[in-house]
């Protein structure tokens, strides 16, 4: 589902550069992270951030028990003491190959994350707790990070990273797209994406992603009552309640149930 635009990020990406993918939800940043961990035949891990995201999610997660068994003077291996954060698994497994470490809605963290990354972005490198290092293959790590805009992200790390702005597809784009993936017919897929590109200009927070959309046609041919439509477009398209009054409101259920009824 990507063209020709892609294939520049994904160059870009290639040589090293982390992505920093920016744009509201559902225009498709971490489903290119995918992609491109499946164009590159690279590992792909996953990390979706939030508000309470530590070091210890990042680089070393200890056990209290053994370390406290350690310290009483315990016979126990240093290396059972630990599990690793999810950057520390992105350096382990870059001895193995190639890896994508996808770092999702980082404008969700506190601005320290910032830090902590640029650090890791910049050496590679991660110190445990007990004094080991860790050290990744340069040629084998590809960093992708995206945000929604929820803060602003740190000049430091902006300059590091080779930031693109993510847009919905041009109309004419998602609309083959979905008839592509779904069969469904060119007439219900524009009387559908027109009603949710208003949503998207209003409320672009709220407004369903690509692949929702195409889920929602592929149960559409299961329908078999105006009922069934608007149960389709609660489970696949609303997600809050006041979105659920939007496609109540202008009677998506209705108009689409009517069309296919005339097909």
């Amino acid at each position: 589902m990507y063209i020709l635009k892609d294939q520049i990020l994904l160059n870009i990406l290639k040589e090293g550069n982390p992505l920093l993918l920016e744009g509201p939800p559902g225009v498709g940043k971490t489903s290119f992270s995918k992609f491109s961990a499946s164009v590159m035949g690279a590992e792909y891990i996953y990390f979706l951030c939030h508000s309470g995201v530590t070091e210890e999610d990042l680089f070393v997660k200890l056990d209290p028990a053994k370390v406290a068994a350690l310290a009483a003077g315990l016979d126990i291996d240093i290396k059972t003491c630990y599990r690793p954060g999810v950057l520390l698994q992105v350096i382990l497994k870059s001895h193995e190959g190639p890896v994508i470490l996808c770092l999702d809605e980082i404008d969700k963290t506190h601005p320290s994350f910032d830090v902590l990354l640029l650090d890791f972005l910049e050496e590679l490198r991660i110190q445990g707790p007990f004094g080991e290092t860790w050290t990744g293959r340069k040629e084998n790590i590809y960093v992708i990070l995206t945000s929604n805009g929820q803060r602003e992200i740190s000049g430091p790390l902006l300059r590091r990273c080779f930031r693109y702005q993510m847009r919905y597809l041009e109309a004419s784009e998602e609309i083959n797209l979905i008839l592509k993936e779904t069969g469904a017919s060119k007439a219900s897929v524009s009387l559908v994406l027109n009603i949710i590109n208003r949503l998207r200009r209003e409320h672009p927070e709220d407004a369903p992603s690509l692949s929702e959309i195409m889920k929602f046609f592929n149960g559409v041919k299961y329908a078999t009552s105006p009922h069934d439509i608007k149960v389709l477009i609660q489970g696949f398209l609303c997600r809050t309640p006041e979105m659920e009054v939007y496609f109540t409101k202008v009677n998506l259920h209705k108009k689409l149930w009517k069309m296919l009824r005339k097909e």
